[in-house]
């Protein structure tokens, strides 16, 4: 929770489409629109514009010591 601005961690191991284990975590914070009930089919999905999607993947990169990952190469 160092990294994200919420009050509550959920996670959960849904998965019905995807033969592997994956695992959501949600940041959780009381006035969410879902609070206190679950964000699935609550409301649409909103994307990340690619400005904040980048921040967040340096942020967690940083946060985890991942280096990012040069697609271009073969």
């Amino acid at each position: 929770m160092r990294i994200f601005d919420g009050e509550k961690l959920n996670i959960a191991a849904l998965g019905n489409l995807v033969p592997q284990l994956h695992l959501h975590h949600v940041v959780r914070a009381q006035d969410d629109p879902a609070w206190p009930g679950p964000v699935w089919g609550h409301s649409p999905g909103i994307p990340y514009l690619p400005g904040p999607l980048a921040e967040r993947l340096q942020i967690l990169r940083a946060e985890f010591g991942v280096d990012p990952v040069d697609r271009a190469k073969p």
